[in-house]
């Protein structure tokens, strides 16, 4: 098993960190929109109720588990363990 390299360098892993955060929230909205306007459009009858009921069904499994908020709290724990062993600093 390879071992990845950590970046020393706080900021280029706070940069990283606050990305994989405003991804994860992103996607969390988009789903959730797409989710309950697929909803909507099953319940009208307008379209193919199976098709739109489908995407329905993947939107809101997708918007239920991406929890961006739950990955950042761990991402920044991670860094701070981090920077605390990397700068031998006792101060979190």
């Amino acid at each position: 098993m390879k071992s990845k390299t950590v970046s020393s360098h706080p900021a280029k892993r706070t940069h990283n960190g606050s990305f994989v955060f405003w991804f994860l929230t992103i996607c969390h909205y988009f789903f959730g929109i797409a989710g309950m306007t697929a909803a909507a459009l099953t319940a009208t009858n307008i379209v193919s109720q199976e098709l739109t009921g489908f995407i329905a069904v993947g939107c809101i499994a997708i918007f239920a588990f991406t929890k961006p908020d739950l990955k950042y709290k761990r991402l920044v724990t991670g860094w701070r363990f981090l920077d605390k062993k990397l700068t031998n600093k006792e101060s979190y």
